[in-house]
């Protein structure tokens, strides 16, 4: 996986939304946190789609598109 395109990227949104919600909550800014927090999950929500499509997320199983 580590050299596939899709995962760098995934990886890398990962990293930064990841330090979006460290500085958020940081600077104790609420919004700014439930924001970072979207990112996380959509980052998340891609990569499991891709590379575990059987493997649930936030225990929940994936549904079709």
């Amino acid at each position: 996986w580590a050299q596939s395109p899709v995962w760098k990227k995934d990886a890398q949104e990962l990293t930064k939304a990841g330090m979006a919600a460290r500085d958020a909550a940081r600077a104790k800014n609420f919004e700014a946190l439930v924001k970072a927090n979207g990112q996380l999950v959509d980052v998340c929500e891609s990569c499991h789609k891709e590379f575990k499509p059987d493997l649930p997320t936030e225990g929940k199983p994936h549904q079709p598109h």
